[in-house]
This record gives C-alpha cells, sequence and structure tokens, in this order.
C-alpha cells in the first residue's frame, strides 16, 4: 500500500477485509507529502485460497476523528481474481509496478460511469496499490513439529513426489461411552497436505469397523499424518466430541513394510486426561525413487522464501489460525461437511503453543536431562570408581589415546558407527505416539492442567488466577537465579584481565606466565595425561572433605557486578 489523495485534512487510515481478516494501517494525523497525499508504505499480509474468485478484497479509507464515530471517506472493492500472481525469480513483489485505483464515496449516488456529467463521485480520491498473490510460501495449519505439507502454494513450484504412503484404518476398541447412551457412533477422519478423508460413520453398532483404505502422495518424508476419531451426534446440533487422534511421522517408517499396530487415544482437556480406547491402523510407505528420497534430506524443510524473507513469529501464528479458519469455512461446504471444531482440533488449533505450561516446562527439563544423562553418568562412573571396570577400561582407552593421538578423530567416528549398529537390534518396531509418561500426564497436578488450558484472559476466580501467579513468579524467580549465577560466572573470567582487583590478576598474570613456559618445554602428551590421570584419580588420592580446592577458592573471591546491583 503506497498512497492516497483525498481532499480532506484530518486523521486518516486504511482497513482491509478479505473474509473475515481484517488488518489496517497506521492514523496519519497531517502528515502529508508535497502533493497533498497521504502515504503509509505499509504491506498488509492474508490468506488467501483457491479458488480466488470466491472472495474480494475489501478497501476503506476511514477518517479517525478523536471522540467521534469513524468515517468512511472511500471504498474499494479489488477481485481477487483480478490479482497478478508472482512466484518466480522475475515477478516478485519488488518489482511489481504500483497501480491507481479510485475510491468510492459510499454516501454519494452511484453515477453512469458512460457518462462524463463532471459528477463522478470517485475523481477526487485515489489510491495507489501494490499487490500481489505470492505463492512461494508455505502457510502452515499444524503446530510445530507436526505438519502435513511443506511444499509451496503455488503448484508450478511443485517438486516431483518421492513416494507415497498408505493408510488403512481397521477398527476402533474400547471407546468411552456418552452419558445415557450405550453406544457411540465413531467416524474418523485423516489428513495428509491438502488432502482430507473422512470414514464412513458406525451407527449404534457393537463393532466399530471402518476397513477403508486410502492414499496420499509423499513429497516430504519429514511430515505428519493425523488420523481423528470423533463421536458423531445424529440429529441434533450439537458439537461433534472429540476422541483422541494418532499422528505417525513418516520419517520413522521403513520403505515398504506395512505396520499394523494399535494406538491408544488419549482426551486430554481442563479435567485432566484418560485413555478413550485405541484405534488400530496399518500404515506402509512407498518410494517412487530411493535416489530422490536420499536426495530430499539435503533440501531446505520449507520453501526458499521463508529464509530470504521470513516471517515473523507473531505472523506464523496469526496465520495458522487465519488457515485454520479458511479450511473450516471451505470444508463446511463439502458433503459430508466437516464442523469447524473438527477442523481445529486436527489442526491443533485450540489452544496456543505458545502459552506458559508448567507441565510441558517440566516435560522440556525432564527432555533435556534424559540428553545430558549419558554422559554425566559416565564421567561420574570414571571419577568416582563405582565400576571399576569401566574406569580401567577409560583409563587404557586414554593411554591408547595418547600414544596414537592421530587416530584419535577416526576412532571417534568409527565408536560412533559402531553404537549405531550395535543399536540396530533394538530399533523401534513401532511408530512413535502419543506416550502419557513422557507428557508427565500421569503425575501432573490437576491445576496445572486446568491452568494449562486456560484463556489468554483468565476465566478463572481472582484467588485461583492470584494462586497461579505466585507459583509462577517462584519458578521465574529460580530460573532468574541461575541466569544471575551464569552471569557472575562470566563476569568474574572477564574480571581476570580487567584488574578490578588488582592482586587476583596480577596471580593470574603470573600464573599464566608460567604455565606458557611449561606448556612451551613440555611436550603435549605428558600435559594431556597428567591433567587426564588427575581427572580420572582414584577417591582414595582424593579429599576426604569436601572442601572446594585452590582454584575454586580463587575464582570464588573473583569480583562481578552483582555488588552494583540495586
Amino acid at each position: 500500500m503506497a498512497g492516497c489523495n483525498t481532499g480532506t485534512d484530518t486523521g486518516v487510515f486504511c482497513r482491509a477485509r478479505l473474509g473475515k481478516q481484517v488488518q489496517r494501517t497506521r492514523a496519519l494525523g497531517k502528515q502529508r507529502t508535497t502533493s497533498g497525499s497521504y502515504e503509509w508504505k505499509e504491506d498488509l499480509l492474508f490468506v488467501a485460497a483457491e479458488p480466488f474468485f470466491e472472495d474480494d478484497l475489501e478497501l476503506h479509507v476511514i477518517v479517525a476523528n478523536p471522540g467521534k464515530d469513524e468515517v468512511v471517506i472511500g471504498q474499494l472493492t479489488v477481485p481477487l481474481s483480478s490479482i497478478v500472481k508472482g512466484g518466480d525469480e522475475h515477478n516478485h513483489f519488488d518489482v511489481m509496478p504500483s497501480k491507481w485505483f479510485d475510491l468510492k464515496n459510499p454516501d454519494k449516488p452511484q453515477f453512469d460511469s458512460s457518462v462524463d456529467d463532471g459528477n463522478d463521485n470517485s475523481s477526487r480520491m485515489r489510491i495507489c496499490l501494490k499487490n500481489m498473490l505470492d505463492g512461494r510460501y508455505r502457510i502452515v495449519h499444524d503446530s510445530k513439529g507436526y505438519m502435513d505439507d511443506t511444499r509451496p502454494a503455488d503448484r508450478k513450484l511443485w517438486r516431483p513426489p518421492v513416494g507415497r504412503v498408505h493408510l488403512g484404518i481397521l477398527r476402533a476398541t474400547g471407546l468411552p461411552l456418552r452419558m445415557g447412551k450405550s453406544t457411540v457412533n465413531p467416524y474418523c477422519v485423516a489428513k495428509y497436505g491438502d488432502k482430507w478423508v473422512r470414514t464412513r460413520t458406525i451407527l449404534d453398532g457393537p463393532e466399530h469397523v471402518f476397513n477403508e483404505q486410502h492414499t496420499w502422495s509423499v513429497y516430504d518424508i519429514t511430515t505428519v499424518l493425523t488420523v481423528g476419531v470423533f463421536d458423531h451426534f445424529p440429529h441434533t446440533c450439537e458439537a461433534h466430541r472429540e476422541i483422541g487422534k494418532v499422528q505417525i511421522h513418516l520419517s520413522c517408517l521403513e520403505t515398504d513394510r506395512v505396520y499394523a499396530h494399535s494406538y491408544p487415544l488419549i482426551i486430554l482437556n481442563r479435567r485432566g486426561f484418560k485413555k478413550a480406547g485405541e484405534l488400530q491402523i496399518a500404515v506402509k510407505l512407498s518410494s517412487e525413487s530411493f535416489i530422490s528420497l536420499l536426495g530430499m534430506y539435503a533440501r531446505s524443510t520449507l520453501p526458499k522464501m521463508h529464509y530470504e524473507h521470513p516471517l515473523t513469529v507473531m505472523e506464523e501464528d496469526k496465520f495458522r489460525s487465519e488457515v485454520a479458519e479458511v479450511m473450516a469455512l471451505r470444508f463446511s461446504r463439502v458433503e459430508p461437511p466437516l464442523r469447524s471444531e473438527i477442523v481445529a482440533y486436527m489442526c491443533n488449533a485450540t489452544g496456543g503453543t505458545s502459552c506458559w505450561s508448567m507441565r510441558k516446562s517440566k516435560v522440556n527439563f525432564f527432555r533435556l536431562m534424559q540428553v545430558a544423562s549419558p554422559f554425566i553418568h559416565l564421567f561420574q562412573s570414571v571419577t568416582s570408581w563405582k565400576n571399576p571396570a569401566v574406569a580401567l577400561i577409560s583409563h587404557v582407552i586414554f593411554v591408547l589415546a595418547l600414544c596414537f593421538h592421530k587416530l584419535v578423530l577416526s576412532m571417534v567416528i568409527i565408536y560412533f558407527v559402531l553404537v549405531a549398529l550395535w543399536n540396530y537390534r533394538f530399533r523401534p518396531r513401532k511408530p512413535p505416539f502419543f506416550d502419557h509418561k513422557v507428557s508427565c500426564l500421569g503425575s501432573v497436578h490437576p491445576d496445572e492442567i486446568d491452568e494449562e488450558f486456560d484463556s489468554v484472559e483468565s476465566s478463572c476466580s481472582i484467588d485461583l488466577v492470584r494462586m497461579r501467579y505466585d507459583r509462577l513468579r517462584s519458578v521465574a524467580g529460580r530460573v532468574q537465579t541461575v541466569v544471575g549465577d551464569v552471569a557472575t560466572q562470566g563476569e568474574r573470567i572477564q574480571s581476570l584481565l580487567c584488574w578490578r582487583d588488582p592482586r587476583a590478576t596480577a596471580i593470574f598474570q603470573f600464573i599464566i606466565v608460567m604455565v606458557s613456559i611449561v606448556v612451551y618445554f613440555v611436550p603435549k602428551k605428558v600435559l594431556v595425561g597428567i591433567a587426564g590421570f588427575y581427572i580420572m584419580r582414584h577417591p582414595r588420592f582424593r579429599k576426604k572433605n569436601n572442601t572446594p580446592s585452590i582454584v575454586e577458592n580463587f575464582f570464588r573471591r573473583l569480583p562481578d557486578k552483582q555488588g552494583t546491583l540495586i
């Protein structure tokens, strides 16, 4: 949006609408150019879905008067079908020419454009726009880590498929009964890429057997196939109840192998979680070209426009919810229609993924500790000698590394290869699925679940919000302390060269000079050997008490900026 030429002298802004999406520019007061025009020079981004002839871009130029109602002084309707499509390198937004449009005054009567009588209501107001349908982006509707498609919106930029995924929806067992009902009426919805399918509804049957098969083309195996189970309420206007869903990561599947398993259905809401039965499905990933399948790992995950002109985090979150709304509107017109709550549940659009959650914070902490625990356990086993065999083997490996130091890097690489080959026998036989134990759902407090599903403007009582706020302050206080401790250690290291403590800096300089002389004359193998054997020494040669060492005492006495903080 470039500028607007009007005859008014007050604050003006533009409001654009596409479907339910509404955006506006900043309001300009008397900030006019020399030609008497207003210039915004702002980019307004909308989500548009094909076919483009169904929607129009509506633009209103509005006068904002403080204390008064907004007055529309000009309006414009631009059909999406008339907007130029861009996608190649020679037809992008920066080189697109701008175009002037006549604005219509809604307060004046419309005249026949073929008769020029000097009373045309659109002759005094014009607006300069630069618009384009950019299909080089991929606006995802799923949460991070659960994308089902990574292709750009423009079909001309699609690559050939690398394989196909075959899904067989067999049956559902152990489904929970509705209150006052003896049976449920389940049906399944599966989505992958731009194709959604729905199975038939099993009405009042003793067994919930579907036995349906569907196939999708796969363009990127780092995507997720989602299958949801819902309860149908016939002859009522009630919302369809979600029972649970299964998400299959295609990257965890071997090609040309059938995975037929039962997956648990877990319901998580404000009242907690519960198991809602199981869904039996069969999945098979076939490869069109094994070379293309391997070459896919070298390509970027998203289209290159996401890296050349990336979207902000706020724009991605906003577009994600807008895409879900557009899809819900389109699927409500198909037969049989999909309700909006079904689309929102399948797209993970029912809750904000970036909101604070005590449970998710614990899960992420445990994930981090699980990654670091093997290294910590190995180091403690070597230094504490609780397992003498491991300690002796570590000493032998260390001596061999000193004697054949040129082969250390090669041996490390071969070690990782051998570990991978050893773990091949224990590889997963079943694709990963929702695990309530890893998600800490079995040990979480009910109030933490209720807080996770609370809206941004909390709907709870004041006392409950105050209690949660105090709990959040306590957790944030511990995080604040850890961050402060890390900053303190860094400031102490910096003070070694800043002469904030002249005596400590002089001692450090003297030690550094002595160390440099020793390093120059003593072979590197000897120094590394002494350091290694000192770290791995037996507890018998360590201090009996836990008093800090000389180095720790010296480091703790170094100055930091904590004393200058208020």
